[in-house]
């Protein structure tokens, strides 16, 4: 799974993570983002790459379940 299938997929959920206004607010674009599989084949983990804060979201809604690290 790809950084712009799960935005897609939080976005059509009604979440708001990925949504444009919120990575401009927060001076990011989806290439600063890396996705990984989580143990849960159900989940994946999002980190940001200039700071290493990652978050783990659901690959079926792409809502995001909880943050991993500060």
């Amino acid at each position: 799974m790809t950084i712009y299938e799960l935005k897609q997929r939080n976005i059509a959920s009604g979440g708001c993570f990925f949504d444009r206004k919120n990575l401009k607010a927060n001076n990011e674009t989806l290439k600063g983002f890396s996705v990984s599989r989580d143990v849960d084949q159900y989940q994946v983990v999002v980190t940001r790459k200039r700071d290493g804060k990652a978050w783990r979201f659901n690959r079926l809604t792409g809502r995001m379940v909880a943050p991993l690290r500060a």
